[in-house]
Order: structure tokens, then C-alpha cells, then sequence
């Protein structure tokens, strides 16, 4: 409970301190508006700060409404490969500028999961964006392998990875491995923490490590669903 406790602490005192950033640039914006209304690049990073916002709200409700159990599950049988081209779609331009692409690379029997869309396809696109802005160009990889009657996924960057000691507090909340990011360049939010509670709704472990000669991947695991023969032009397929 006094864990709790201290982490609900943490996390309000997190959340008032990204809020307070994006407002305060808000409130310089509209200030020199007020003296060049004009000025367009103005409205542009006002429009941005309040994506910014409306982006933190969104991580902050999603992450309470796992917590207290107020996203029931919808359980069906999910391709894995199309799960993740729904979420390397958030990522997709990003990525293209700055030149890194999405490989995947499954095992046998590791096709499909049993999950809910919505949440597998926001924890995807969570690993993604974090490994196109923190790896840099190059490849981010993703696989699957049968463990079971699970699925081990992993997705791995190529860029420099973070401290041993800072791995598991990649998945708290507003956690930066590089003091010196701005929210702007890449500041640490929710994205990892909303991972670990989308796996654990879902019975499942969520870790991070080092690779060699360099990069990180996350690892976890998601219930495996069945893969059923099926009819295509007459052929029948897995």
C-alpha cells in the first residue's frame, strides 16, 4: 500500500510538471500574438503544445481506466503482422524521414494472438514510436515466437540504448534515461507505462535489455491464439 501510495505521488507530481511546460508556452504564445497577430509560426506552436496536452490527457485516462479495470477486455483472435501495421502507422512518417524501416521476423506457430485490438495495437504503436525517436535511422525490428501457449514478441532498435541501470525505470511514468531531453525531443511520458499495464491486463511480462553491439528491445509476451486452417482461391493456408 505505502508503494501505492508513493507511486501515485509520483505520477501527479509528473503529470503537473509536463502540464506546466506546454501552459506556460501557451501563455508566451498567445501574449506575443497579442502584439503580432500575424505572426503564423505562433499559431503553429500553439496548435502544437495543445496536441502535446491533448495527447498527456489522453496517456493520463488511458492509463487510469486500466488501472481501475474499466477496459474490458474484448478478446478475439488477432493477426499478429496486421496488428503491426496498424501500429507502425502512427510512426510511419517519422520514420520514412529519417530513414528507418520495420522488419518482421516470425517463427513458426506465431502468427496470431488472443487479445483486444485496441489495446495490442496501442501498445505496438507505443514500442514503435519510442524505437523510431530514441533509435535513429536503420531498422526496427520486430519478432514472434511460440512460448507454449504464448507468443514472445520482441521489438529492438539500432541506437544507443540506456544505462543497465535505467532499464526497468523505462516503465515508469515521465522517466527520462537522458536528463537533458525536452518533451518536445523526445521526453519520456506514458508511452512505456501504458505497454507494461496493455500486457498485464493481458496475464502477460514486459522487460527491457541491451543489445549487442548496441540497441534495446523490449520483450513481452501475449496469450496465443489458435491458427486456423484457412480457404483462400481454393487453396487451403495457415
Amino acid at each position: 500500500m505505502r508503494a501505492m501510495i508513493v507511486g501515485q505521488k509520483e505520477l501527479m507530481a509528473g503529470v503537473s510538471h509536463e502540464l506546466r511546460s506546454p501552459l506556460t508556452r501557451m501563455k508566451v504564445s498567445l501574449e506575443l500574438l497579442r502584439q503580432e497577430p500575424k505572426r503564423i509560426d505562433r499559431i503553429t506552436d500553439l496548435e502544437a503544445d495543445i496536441d502535446a496536452l491533448d495527447a498527456l490527457v489522453e496517456e493520463l485516462l488511458l492509463a487510469s481506466r486500466i488501472d481501475l479495470g474499466a477496459v474490458p477486455l474484448q478478446r478475439e483472435s488477432l493477426d499478429l503482422e496486421a496488428l503491426c501495421r496498424e501500429g507502425w502507422a502512427r510512426v510511419a512518417d517519422e520514420a520514412t524521414a529519417q530513414g528507418t524501416e520495420l522488419e518482421r521476423r516470425w517463427g513458426e506457430d506465431a502468427g496470431r494472438v488472443q487479445g483486444d485490438r485496441s489495446l495490442v495495437v496501442r501498445l505496438l504503436g507505443n514500442l514503435f514510436e519510442n524505437a523510431v525517436r530514441h533509435g535513429g535511422p536503420g531498422q526496427v525490428t520486430v519478432s514472434a515466437e511460440r512460448q507454449g501457449d504464448r507468443l514472445r514478441v520482441t521489438v529492438a532498435d539500432q541506437g544507443p540504448g540506456v544505462a543497465a541501470a535505467d532499464l526497468e525505470r523505462l516503465f515508469e511514468p515521465f522517466f527520462r534515461a537522458d536528463r537533458s531531453r525536452s518533451r518536445k525531443t523526445g521526453a519520456g511520458g506514458l508511452g512505456l507505462m501504458i505497454v507494461r499495464r496493455a500486457v498485464e491486463a493481458h496475464g502477460g511480462k514486459v522487460q527491457a535489455r541491451l543489445r549487442e553491439p548496441r540497441g534495446l528491445g523490449v520483450i513481452f509476451d501475449l496469450p496465443r491464439a489458435g491458427n486456423p486452417l484457412l480457404q483462400i482461391d481454393g487453396v487451403t493456408k495457415r
